[in-house]
């Protein structure tokens, strides 16, 4: 979300082996992702970074505010600094607030779908289509 998205909902998807982070809250100069919330997704295996992350490097920190990650299923393989539960969440982001979301494999099928019953399939708000 760049250079100023405001009052996102990101829900209800799968994000899997994304190249870089899977989502991104960033800012240009006084602008500033706010009042996003992120919620209900399954957000796996992203090759290189995190899986939701905050850029401030071309906007200051305290312009972020009211962002909102809470609900997700979560899992890396990455060895991440700022990720102690394994999820690929950053744990310190401005402006943001986690809460609920956890750490779990999705068991994927071939079809990129989540296991029914598993803990990822419980937090998934997307399609049941999405399920196997």
């Amino acid at each position: 979300m760049y250079p100023d998205a405001d009052n996102g909902l990101i829900e209800g998807n799968i994000f899997r082996s994304v190249n870089d982070v899977a989502i991104l809250f960033a800012g240009k100069g006084d602008g500033a992702a706010d009042n996003t919330v992120v919620s209900g997704n399954v957000i796996a295996l992203t090759r290189e970074e995190f899986n939701v992350d905050t850029l401030t490097g071309q906007s200051s920190p305290s312009n972020f505010s009211g962002n909102v990650v809470r609900d997700n299923c979560a899992i890396t393989q990455l060895t991440l600094n700022d990720n102690p539960d394994g999820s690929g969440i950053k744990a310190a982001m401005p402006g943001m607030t986690l809460s609920g979301n956890i750490t779990a494999d999705p068991l994927f099928d071939s079809q990129d779908c989540i296991k029914a019953g598993t803990a990822c399939a419980a937090k998934f708000t997307g399609p049941a289509s999405n399920t196997y």
